[in-house]
């Protein structure tokens, strides 16, 4: 037998029409490593997230509000004052910093988790504008029965505006321009 006649009759191996693949279509093998990269990625950050609700339990209650399920929590007694937190943080920000308990001294503080942040849903329906989630905190608000308080913002939270009448007074900390 020929060199030539065992080249037209043996199988080509299984990583030589790979390579042959790969060659003919770098896009399509592009697009598999990528697709195989997203895959890994959402599977790392599900594990990730899973183990920090494990590390950091929910500290408050949860109120269904409109199809959302509000994470909040309510301390101390007198006039109602809410705390909201900006971007990036959670009710556990206010928390950590002795905030709650401070003014939880003189005032009945209500601190929610904006959608989205700490243990929040954040239904994927809805675009969360800053109109969307000030009428969300306000129904939750009445669902509590509370329809006045002085509303306590942080950072970019200045953006919410209230419904008129709906507050006693606004204080804005650290407000980015």
């Amino acid at each position: 037998m020929t060199a030539a006649h065992l080249r037209t009759r043996s199988p080509k191996s299984l990583a030589h029409r790979g390579r042959a693949i790969a060659l003919a279509h770098p896009y399509l093998v592009a697009a598999a490593a990528t697709v195989d990269a997203l895959a890994v990625s959402a599977f790392v950050n599900r594990h990730l997230a899973k183990s920090a609700e494990n590390d950091y339990p929910p500290a408050g209650q949860f109120l269904e509000v409109n199809g959302v399920r509000l994470h909040y929590v309510e301390r101390g007694s007198g006039a109602p004052l809410v705390l909201l937190h900006g971007n990036g943080s959670m009710i556990q920000d206010f928390e950590s910093s002795g905030l709650i308990d401070l003014a939880a001294k003189n005032y009945s503080v209500i601190v929610f988790d904006r959608p989205g942040f700490g243990h929040s849903d954040r239904p994927r329906n809805v675009v969360w504008t800053p109109v969307a989630q000030a009428e969300l905190i306000n129904s939750a608000l009445h669902r509590l029965g509370i329809p006045h308080a002085i509303v306590l913002g942080h950072s970019h939270i200045s953006e919410l505006s209230p419904r008129p009448g709906s507050c006693l007074g606004i204080l804005l900390s650290d407000v980015a321009s």
